[in-house]
């Protein structure tokens, strides 16, 4: 019996963070037009003998097409409308950081920010953190809970 490998895509996942907010979860979630993928407060119980140690607002999606790490970011963004524009209203209250990990099946990647995007980044104070992987090795994302981007045309 012959094994069959399956040719995965490059992927990636991207995440937004909002760390130390001054207020509730769900008084974020109305500020902010969009419901998070998990949201925590600090002190509230993680696993046994853990607490969380800070207030922590995340959302999660999966992208998959183009192999340039902007149109990913770029997209993302996109999709969690208004929020950016929302965001500004925190300024100096609390951390934004935005990872985009990349799982690297073999066909490459580029990782790049153009102009525009770095101004967005910037003026929503978030922090843009890449992390790539060995998708061949790296488990599948399992999250059910993520939202799937789809599929972007390849950059020429």
């Amino acid at each position: 019996m012959a094994v069959v490998e399956t040719q995965r895509e490059t992927e990636f996942i991207l995440r937004i963070y909002i760390l130390d907010y001054p207020m509730k979860p769900d008084q974020l979630t109305r500020l902010l037009g969009v419901v998070p993928t998990f949201a925590h407060m600090k002190g509230a119980f993680r696993i046994p003998g853990h607490t969380f140690k800070r207030n922590s607002w995340t959302k999660y999606a999966i992208s998959r097409g183009s192999l340039m790490m902007s149109a990913h970011v770029v997209r993302f963004l996109d999709t969690i409308r208004p929020l950016p524009e929302r965001l500004k209203q925190l300024v100096g209250k609390c951390e934004v950081a935005i990872s985009c990990h990349i799982n690297d099946c073999g066909k490459g990647y580029v990782i790049y920010c153009d102009e525009a995007l770095v101004r967005r980044l910037a003026e929503m104070s978030a922090s843009l953190e890449v992390i790539v992987h060995d998708g061949v090795n790296d488990p599948e994302p399992t999250d059910k809970d993520a939202i799937d981007l789809g599929f972007l045309p390849d950059e020429d």
